[in-house]
Order: C-alpha cells, then sequence, then structure tokens
C-alpha cells in the first residue's frame, strides 16, 4: 500500500484499495471527525512516530481538497483545516469537508501502509486498511461489529444494489 495505490478509484462494495495483505474494520462515517476517534488515534499514530496525517478529498462535489495536518495539536489543526475550508469550488461559505465530501481518504503520507481509512458517505461508511493486525485492537471497540445490519439501517438510499452486501463480504471478509 504506497501512496500512490492506497486508493484504485473503484466504489464500494468493490475492494477500493491497493495491496491485498490489508486487514480491515468498518466505521461510521461521521465517527472518523469526532473527539472520540482523535483520542484513540492521536496516541496511536504517536506510537508509531507519525507526524503528519493527510485528508484527500477523492470525489469533492465542488473542487478539490488534499491537505496534511501535523499530529501534534491534531485536533485543533484538524477542525481547522477541514471545518474551515474556505472559498471551495463555488461555495461562498466556510464549508466543513466532511459536509461536502463523498468519498475520501485519511492516511499517514510518511507510512502509507500503516493504515488508511476511506471514507464513503453514500453508505455512511468508513474502512480501517492496515497491513498490521495488532493495530486492529487499538481500534476494534468501536468499529462496526455487524456491517450487513449496519448497512441495513443506515443506508441513505431506498435499498441498497443488488448484491452489495454479497460482494462486500467477499471483499472484505468480516
Amino acid at each position: 500500500m504506497s501512496k500512490k495505490t492506497l486508493y484504485n478509484g473503484k466504489l464500494l462494495p468493490d475492494y477500493v484499495f491497493g495491496g491485498n495483505d490489508l486487514h480491515y474494520l468498518f466505521f461510521e462515517f461521521d465517527f472518523i471527525f469526532t473527539n472520540g476517534f482523535w483520542k484513540i488515534l492521536v496516541p496511536y499514530l504517536e506510537a508509531h512516530s507519525i507526524s503528519r496525517l493527510a485528508l484527500e478529498d477523492k470525489n469533492l462535489k465542488q473542487g478539490s481538497f488534499y491537505k496534511e495536518v501535523p499530529v501534534k495539536n491534531f485536533q485543533a489543526l484538524f477542525n481547522e483545516n477541514t471545518y474551515k475550508v474556505g472559498p471551495l469550488g463555488g461555495f461562498s461559505l466556510k464549508t466543513a469537508i466532511y459536509m461536502v465530501t463523498d468519498r475520501a481518504l485519511l492516511f499517514a503520507p510518511e507510512d502509507p501502509r500503516l493504515f488508511c481509512l476511506f471514507l464513503d458517505r453514500n453508505y455512511w461508511l468508513c474502512l480501517f486498511a492496515t497491513t498490521d493486525r495488532d493495530s486492529l485492537r487499538v481500534f476494534k471497540s468501536h468499529c462496526i461489529k455487524n456491517p450487513a445490519e449496519y448497512l441495513s439501517t443506515h443506508f441513505t438510499g431506498d435499498s441498497l444494489p443488488d448484491n452489495f452486501l454479497e460482494k462486500l463480504k467477499a471483499n472484505y471478509k468480516w
């Protein structure tokens, strides 16, 4: 999983990551933007000597976005760089990145193999991928335990596309 291949351009339920040696957890889309997530993520990053995080929008409704944020003072800087994005592709008001993105990546550019988060608003999901199985323990208590049940109650469309759950389960083996 290198920076170049973190995201392969595909959409869920297809396999969206570069690399096949990954382990996964599912989270709610908006959990990634909460203090609860930051309280877990920052110590994890510090323990792995990661000093920067990158947030990259892969399908912004208006404009484009890529921002690296230092881990030191992460919460304040992340808020400043996501919740207060200036004029953005036609938006005249400061707009929260999480309000206008459909798909985004959050990763450590210094060590992209450590983890990558793929956020997909259409399914209100975030996939955490890592090559380090031990990393899953740090985040497991906050993950979605049953993605099929979660999707059946949280999908924003009328119904999931045909065979969506079967394809998702085959690709991410929960």
